[in-house]
């Protein structure tokens, strides 16, 4: 290899000729000099030198000699275009011969120049490099673009489910790229749903199909985000298959909307999410229907108290103290003995009615407002802490399940506000509007952290949250910014019927009243 070196970077060519003419090739490589061109060239004369020469380097032109001794101008340019990417040549040539000139430029050629038209050269080898360049340049750009398509779908292959491209424009909607998951996912080849999106469309459950196709023209109008899960008739025939759809939008020029995206199988987990949710209802039901036996437990006990224990004990006391009188006054201390015994009925009686007016206060008869104000009272009155309680004129009807729950969250609001908060005041509010009781208990205390409702014996507060979530409301416990804490509970109330009658009360206090007259 020979190299001409002269300043002129912009005009650096590597050139190959295929000349059996030391001279002709001397001449072609002078006149290159002259027009500026700094050269790195060699000379090959036969059909291997060439082969060898392609294969070593990769060269910027390569000018033939169209009658080289055993090499035409024709197997020159094959042989150049079986090396890509292939350098542009130009032919040159003794004679004229047009129809030959028209035949290597169909085959390929660059230029068709004769030996005595030399002065050509300069502007046909610019315009070859040139015109070479932009065809390199296309060549790497579009290896560049195979390579990237054929990673991406190397990449979606492997993807679990299927990646797909989904267009909607003027002449409708239509699938432009599907992956291979697609036979797996929805037992549709790519080639059937690039043919006809319907294939897919048809798959999706007659239910679920307004919301799939309300969700696409959110995401057409808004350009946002694509999510949807629905269910999927497959050919498996294995039951309905739940599908997420994820997929990013993006506008055409041309107005249409394309979604790049990826569709994958969520059975399984949608199963365990709807299992999940059966559970949580059957064990709300179950934590319902506990309470509910519960409180009736509570009551029964509190009525076999009251009539039983509460009723045997003021006989006891009659008893006594039909004794007492028929005793003679001088024996005093026989007196002072069932003095005592009467002192320890009566302390047995005051157990009784406080322990059943715990467990099922009687006022809950007569409604919830007036149940809240008594154990407000009750509180305020055993505690010092001041506390009231604020409501509607006329106090809403409720069936007893909602009323109880909402009397025993109340009971625990307070226990708490006694046991943590360090308060002075104590305000709570019943409303009943939209549909909706609400319970809301503020106090002035120090206010509830996050930490306290994280431990792991605060069973209280957890109870608050159970009630509530049984009757399908919410509770909601927060630290005021000025100090103290907001209990706010809200349930959906029943559709208000008549408001039920009063069952008959036999209050505990007058009876134990009347054991002491």
């Amino acid at each position: 290899m020979q190299v001409a070196n002269k300043n002129m970077a912009d005009k650096n060519l590597r050139l190959l000729l295929v000349e059996d003419s030391a001279f002709d090739g001397a001449l072609i490589v002078s006149r290159l000099r002259v027009e500026g061109y700094t050269l790195e060239w060699e000379r090959v004369e036969t059909a291997t030198g060439l082969t060898t020469a392609l294969t070593r380097h990769a060269w910027d032109l390569v000018i033939a000699d169209q009658a080289t001794a055993g090499l035409d101008a024709f197997a020159v340019i094959a042989s150049v275009q079986d090396h890509p990417p292939a350098a542009p040549v130009v032919v040159i040539s003794g004679a004229l011969h047009e129809a030959l000139a028209a035949e290597l430029l169909k085959a390929g050629a660059a230029d068709y120049l004769l030996k005595d038209e030399l002065w050509r050269l300069p502007h046909a080898v610019e315009r070859a490099v040139a015109v070479a360049a932009e065809r390199r340049e296309r060549f790497r750009a579009e290896k560049a673009l195979q390579e990237s398509e054929n990673r991406f779908r190397s990449l979606a292959c492997h993807v679990p489910g299927m990646v797909f491209e989904f267009a909607r424009d003027c002449q409708g909607e239509r699938f432009t790229f599907v992956s291979e998951g697609a036979r797996m996912l929805l037992g549709v080849t790519p080639e059937a749903l690039l043919a006809d999106a319907r294939r897919f469309l048809d798959l999706i459950v007659p239910e679920d199909r307004p919301a799939f196709s309300q969700a696409l023209a959110d995401s057409a109008r808004q350009l946002d985000f694509f999510n949807w899960e629905g269910r999927l008739v497959t050919a498996y025939g294995n039951g309905p298959k739940w599908v997420n759809v994820r997929a990013s939008p993006r506008r055409r020029e041309d107005g249409a909307v394309v979604w790049a995206g990826i569709m994958t199988n969520i059975t399984r987990n949608k199963r365990i999410e709807l299992d999940a949710k059966r559970s949580s209802a059957e064990l709300l039901a179950l934590s319902s229907h506990i309470e509910r036996v519960k409180e009736e437990e509570r009551a029964r006990i509190a009525r076999e108290i009251h009539d039983d224990l509460g009723g045997t004990l003021t006989a006891v006391k009659l008893e006594l103290a039909s004794l007492m009188n028929r005793l003679p006054q001088e024996g005093m201390d026989l007196l002072g003995r069932v003095s005592s015994i009467r002192i320890l009925v009566d302390r047995a009686i005051a157990a009784t009615s406080r322990i059943a007016r715990d467990l099922r206060p009687p006022v809950l008869d007569f409604g919830l407002t007036p149940a809240l104000t008594w154990q407000a009272k009750e509180f305020e009155n055993r505690l010092g802490i001041v506390c009231d309680v604020e409501s509607e004129p006329e106090d809403p009807v409720l069936p007893p399940e909602l009323a109880t729950a909402l009397f025993r969250i109340f009971q625990e609001a307070l226990t708490n506000v006694s046991k943590h908060a360090n308060a002075t005041e104590v305000h709570a509010t019943l409303r009943s509007r939209g549909g909706q009781v609400t319970l809301e208990v503020v106090d002035n205390g120090r206010g509830v952290r996050e930490a306290d409702l994280a431990k792991p014996g605060s069973f209280g507060i957890r109870g608050i949250f159970e009630r509530c979530r049984s009757l399908g409301g919410e509770a909601k416990i927060e630290a005021l910014p000025e100090g103290g804490t907001r209990l706010s509970v809200s349930i959906p109330e029943p559709q208000a019927s008549a408001k039920p009658p009063h069952t008959e009360h036999r209050a505990l206090g007058p009876t134990v009243a009347e054991a002491r007259e």
